[in-house]
């Protein structure tokens, strides 16, 4: 058995995490919670440049997802949406994780279910043109079909601690400088993400390069489930629409008094205008590091990200539209991958400490990753 199937929200926090079994000659299973995992992540460095094990083992050939190394991201097993085991899947462990294409039917999105020092919860991740899996039910129709996206990520959980918003961040962080391109284009590609992300911290003359924004201003949908326990939990392949603030499923509701009190025409506004509202309140919170505004442990949290901007066939590529064009991000990192990120920026030590944080790799990151780790870097 790959894993033995796990609901992640029937099990306190506070259980160890299940040792899930490495395949594919992976190195030993991370999945054992030991004292180890409670320390500041600064404290048990592994060696910089861990590689994966080599593409030619990769499922989904030519891209690959894992739980970043030297983060408190545990796995504790792989299922699909729907509920059912896995089992049948071939190719993954607690080191190689499913994409999903956007055409599964509904139900047979596979979703990893993990753990960190704060958060309990499920990915789903979906890549356009990614490889398909033999065992799995697919339809013509995709999840991409009218969308300009190319790339879907959704996280759903509980926070383990009442952790600041203000203090929680998403973005991109690496061990090494890589090579930039010109000055010109690196200046044109910060121009478009902090008109997206006014907040955005860039550090790239380091030699820990990191651009970050605040978590709630930055996704693209966020909601907030204030009853999970008593009711039916909807899956994770749905539909993910932002509440009007008059909703408690909004991040923005402020209780029954707010409800009644609300102006009907909160129900009719578009959803664009709902995700601009709540960016706007949470990056002015994040300015004025505003502490008081906290995630409940009682509350379950939905975060959905996605891009339209990254490019997966060849490499994996920034497409800059006219007159840059694409941007190599192998080159650009020499060979780190991406991350789906995000982790408490701690205002006393700052230090960041994951709230989860995967790779995702494409083959050509490979070799460039491991000339990197042969010379030193």
């Amino acid at each position: 058995m790959l894993f033995d199937r796990i609901n992640t929200f029937t099990k306190s926090s506070n259980e160890p995490l299940m040792k899930v079994q490495a395949t594919n000659n992976d190195s030993e299973a991370i999945g054992e919670t030991t004292i180890e995992n409670t320390k500041p992540e600064s404290s048990r460095r592994s060696p910089r440049g861990v590689l994966p094990i080599h593409p030619s083992h990769w499922p989904q050939l030519p891209l690959m997802i894992r739980p970043s190394p030297n983060t408190s991201t545990e796995i504790r097993g792989i299922r699909y949406s729907s509920g059912k085991n896995a089992d049948e899947v071939k190719g993954f462990s607690n080191q190689v994780l499913p994409i999903n294409t956007g055409r599964e039917e509904q139900g047979s999105c596979l979703v990893v279910d993990f753990e960190s020092v704060y958060f309990v919860g499920e990915l789903l991740l979906r890549i356009k043109g990614a490889p398909e899996l033999p065992k799995n039910s697919y339809h013509p129709e995709s999840y991409f079909d009218g969308k300009k996206r190319t790339f879907q990520a959704v996280v759903r959980g509980k926070f383990k601690e009442p952790l600041s918003m203000c203090h929680c961040v998403t973005g991109q962080t690496f061990d090494r400088r890589g090579h930039l391109p010109s000055q010109w284009i690196v200046n044109s590609f910060l121009k478009i993400v902090s008109l997206l992300a006014p907040q955005l911290e860039v550090d790239l003359g380091s030699a820990h390069p990191r651009f970050l924004s605040p978590l709630v201003a930055t996704a693209q949908t966020v909601r907030v489930d204030r009853d999970s326990a008593s009711k039916q939990r909807e899956s994770i392949d749905g539909v993910i629409i932002e509440a009007p603030s008059s909703d408690p499923l909004s991040i923005l509701w402020e209780g029954e008094s707010s409800s009644e009190e609300f102006d009907s025409s909160q129900e009719t506004t578009s959803i664009s205008s709902r995700m601009k509202k709540r960016k706007k309140v949470f990056n002015q919170v994040a300015a004025r590091k505003d502490e008081d505004k906290r995630f409940s442990t009682e509350h379950e949290y939905t975060f959905e990200f996605f891009q339209h901007m990254l490019d997966f066939n060849d490499d994996i590529h920034i497409n800059m539209s006219r007159p840059v064009g694409n941007v190599s991000v192998s080159q650009m990192t020499d060979g780190q991958p991406i991350k789906c990120m995000s982790a408490y920026n701690n205002p006393a030590t700052r230090e960041l400490e994951t709230l989860w944080s995967f790779d995702m790799w494409h083959e050509s990151f490979y070799q460039l990753a491991k000339d990197a780790q042969e010379r030193g870097a």
